[in-house]
């Protein structure tokens, strides 16, 4: 991304409606968390609202605007291309991966790599958005459903456990009101 969009996505993200941040941080981070253990990566880290929840995570973004944001809050943040690929083997208890696939044309690398800091039987867990979602997004580049997500995902070692959706998923609010995330949960094969 140019330096252009990169502050243009990180506006977007600090200007979302209060009930997109209540949403957020009361809700959406909160049931996250419930899946995810011990020491994890939040790829795609944003703004920080895992760090909010899980003081025991760090995160990496591409977006360098919203890795500063989260150092200024004293969040363990690192600009995805340096840090990423330093991380030790098996280095993490759980990684999350949230609504950052879909922006991704082959994630052969990304997942290759989470595949190799994750410790054997960590934690993954992958979100992506539904149809409603995926159609806001001009970045977004790869549709994923259910079937596509595990199997893409289960091409780099890794075990689907089960789905769960956020805030839920009904066929007729998702086409006429509201977007939905699907996530899928899956463990690294030893």
């Amino acid at each position: 991304m140019s330096k252009q969009d990169n502050l243009l996505y990180f506006n977007y993200l600090r200007t979302i409606s209060w009930t997109g941040k209540l949403y957020f941080r009361y809700f959406l981070y909160p049931v996250l968390d419930h899946h995810l253990r011990g020491k994890t990566l939040d790829v795609g880290c944003g703004l920080g609202y895992l760090f909010n929840i899980r003081r025991n995570s760090m995160g990496v973004d591409i977006n360098p605007y919203c890795v500063d944001y989260c150092k200024k809050k004293g969040y363990a943040a690192y600009y995805f291309e340096t840090a990423a690929y330093s991380f030790e083997d098996a280095s993490f208890d759980s990684v999350l991966f949230n609504n950052v696939l879909e922006h991704i044309a082959d994630p052969t690398e990304i997942l290759t790599e989470i595949n190799r800091i994750l410790k054997p039987g960590g934690i993954l867990v992958a979100g992506i958005p539904g149809i409603k979602g995926f159609k806001k997004d001009p970045d977004h580049k790869v549709y994923y459903d259910e079937e596509s997500l595990a199997e893409t995902i289960s091409k780099y070692k890794f075990k689907l456990h089960y789905y769960f959706h956020t805030p839920f998923r009904w066929d007729y609010l998702n086409r006429n009101l509201n977007p939905y995330c699907l996530f899928g949960v899956f463990s690294k094969e030893p």
